[in-house]
């Protein structure tokens, strides 16, 4: 079976997302995403942390975070360092969540090495071509 895949970040990045992976690639039942916002405590987001991984205790989960060193990922950081079933990953994106969701890789080793790979070639930059007045086709 696949890893599960607990998306956080700051403000309603990972929810939204998600919606996104959903609007794309349909509902998902392993992914579950979480937001920090100004509002809430960090207490209250390491209660709701905790919760969801004592819950997959037996189970294969990558969490995906925003931001390497903010608060969700402070949340998660020590239960990754306890537990061989868990991976930690930065830089949240809908590529990575794509990717996630249309791989075939069960073990969790493996699609977290597969998913820092992505992740490291998702961002691209297109510039102007200055020599040629043709068209680009994608």
């Amino acid at each position: 079976m696949k890893p599960y895949c607990l998306m956080l970040s700051h403000g309603n990045m990972a929810i939204e997302t998600l919606k996104s992976g959903e609007m794309i690639a349909g509902k998902q039942s392993t992914i579950l995403a979480l937001s920090f916002s100004e509002n809430d405590s960090v207490e209250s987001l390491r209660d709701e942390v905790n919760k969801i991984i004592e819950s997959h205790v037996n189970d294969q989960l990558i969490v995906m975070v925003d931001l390497h060193g903010g608060t969700p990922f402070n949340t998660v950081v020590n239960h990754v360092l306890k537990a061989k079933n868990i991976k930690l990953m930065t830089g949240l994106n809908l590529p990575l969540l794509l990717e996630y969701i249309f791989s075939s890789h069960e073990d969790l080793d493996e699609l977290s090495k597969h998913l820092e790979l992505v992740g490291q070639d998702s961002i691209h930059i297109l510039d102007a071509v200055h020599d040629t007045d043709d068209e680009i086709e994608f």
